[in-house]
């Protein structure tokens, strides 16, 4: 069941509160409540609404607020919190792609052991090759250089093939004996 719409009146005080995702402790360092500070700031100085009070925790943060316009008060969270996230994202980032940069300059890979022949692997090279070149046996001879099968024969067996394959041998004994003509 939904909840019933807000009234929001002018001249009122709110008090909102605002917590992170899965209730995180995410406002515990300094650079955060900095950046909080900061796009409170920059809110303000957008919707005009004045700041009462401000109260932030290590998880959630309370603010007590009054809007200019009564109907500006969604609009305000929604700005501060999808501003204030995208902050946090953004240094966040920053952050994993310092930890990365240190990590590089600290690996140094193992050189690679250099590649040595081992015991007859030249011998087997040499096989290998020779199986490649594929010799024909003495015995075997090609079908299709000495075959000679007259045409008609051919084309008897391909017709007698087609129509028991076809759907409708019909149309297809029809077609035959156009070509022939």
């Amino acid at each position: 069941m939904a909840r019933s719409k807000r009234s929001f009146k002018t001249g009122f005080c709110y008090h909102v509160t605002v917590r992170c995702n899965n209730r995180e402790f995410r406002l515990i360092r300094d650079e955060c409540r900095e950046i909080l500070l900061y796009a409170l700031e920059r809110c303000k100085a957008k919707y005009g609404f004045k700041l009462y009070g401000l109260c932030i925790m290590s998880n959630h943060v309370h603010y007590l607020l009054e809007p200019k316009q009564p109907d500006d008060l969604p609009k305000i969270m929604h700005w501060l919190n999808w501003y204030t996230a995208m902050c946090f994202n953004r240094m966040s980032l920053e952050l994993c792609a310092e930890a990365y940069r240190k990590f590089c300059k600290r690996y140094k890979p193992k050189p690679k052991p250099e590649r040595r022949n081992t015991w007859g692997s030249k011998k087997l090279a040499a096989i290998r090759q020779k199986m490649k070149a594929k010799k024909k046996t003495p015995g075997q001879k090609s079908l299709w250089d000495e075959w000679q099968a007259p045409m008609d024969a051919v084309q008897n067996v391909a017709k007698k093939f087609v129509l028991a394959n076809c759907l409708n041998p019909d149309v297809v004994s029809a077609r035959f004996e156009a070509n022939t003509t």
